[in-house]
């Protein structure tokens, strides 16, 4: 076990130490996976430390492989540094555009009000009683909100550089089905690299049940581990959500029932799928117990 402080500073300096591995992919890659032991290095009196480690540590290293690969094409020093330290766009690099400065600044706008929520619902929810199911609800629309704000801000630089890029969600409170909200609404670049990597490899449209529990399995996968990384104690709450979720989307995108009802009723295909994945989502909050059980999953955004 390392200090936390100084596995905190090894963390934030991480990135930019692998930037100089930049022309030496293979030793980038190697260098990437060898920082996901840092994560099991951190004090076990912190977990949530030990979750963070643990995500930003295996994103660094899906990064190297992208880049290694030439799937990510950061043309220079500083577009790989902010490729490096950023989260997951999608970003075609080599077919740069005009800068957007309205983008932009909507894009900060936006940034600002998510992460403003996330503050308000930090003050707000340690006032409901703690068995109050309320903050269930709340605990999702707050994570949602901190990823997506988070994104935003890094999406900022791309519109005013003017690279062509996705946005990293795209309403996802808009869903009209589970197949709406995941493969166009909720996460693009995951939703992306789980569509380019494993999606298609397992079966694609030709066989599309396969494809997307396959999908579902890695991202239940690696969730799972993620958040149990915390105290190195098994949850199960990440898998069964995302095996969950995997049957809704192979159950209802081939479905001529659910079809007509988007197509004559989308304002109840749009509050049927509401409640459903809010519903669902419980399974998720549950899951993030292994990051400590000591801290139940209502209080995510409450006190320690």
């Amino acid at each position: 076990m390392i200090p936390l402080v100084p596995g905190l500073i090894a963390l934030a300096v991480l990135p930019l130490a692998l930037v100089l591995l930049r022309n030496r992919p293979r030793l980038l890659c190697t260098a990437a996976l060898a920082s996901c032991v840092l994560p099991l290095l951190l004090p076990m009196s912190a977990p949530h430390w030990r979750v963070v480690a643990a995500i930003v540590t295996s994103l660094l290293f899906i990064k190297a492989l992208l880049y290694a690969a030439g799937h990510a094409r950061p043309q220079g020093k500083l577009d790989f540094q902010f490729f490096m330290v950023t989260l997951l766009p999608v970003v075609r690099w080599e077919t740069p555009l005009r800068p957007d400065p309205r983008r932009a600044a909507v894009t900060l706008l936006r940034a600002v009000v998510q992460l403003g929520l996330v503050w308000l619902l930090v003050l707000l929810v340690p006032r409901l009683d703690a068995d109050n199911p309320i903050q269930l609800f709340t605990t999702q629309a707050g994570l949602y909100l901190l990823v997506a704000g988070l994104c935003n801000l890094t999406l900022v630089k791309f519109c005013l550089q003017g690279l062509d890029h996705d946005d990293g969600f795209n309403n996802p409170f808009g869903s009209l089905t589970p197949g709406d909200f995941w493969a166009r609404r909720w996460n693009t670049a995951v939703s992306h690299l789980l569509h380019r990597y494993v999606f298609l490899p397992a079966g694609g449209r030709r066989h599309p049940t396969r494809g997307v529990m396959a999908a579902f399995a890695v991202s239940g996968v690696f969730h799972e581990l993620i958040f149990d990384i915390g105290t190195l104690k098994f949850n199960g709450g990440m898998l069964a959500f995302f095996t969950l979720q995997g049957g809704l989307v192979a159950a209802t995108s081939g479905s001529r029932v659910v079809r007509q009802l988007v197509q004559q009723m989308p304002a109840l295909a749009w509050f049927l799928t509401t409640i459903l994945m809010l519903a669902t989502g419980i399974l998720f909050v549950r899951g993030m117990d292994g990051s400590d059980p000591s801290e139940a999953w209502r209080r995510v955004f409450g006190p320690t």
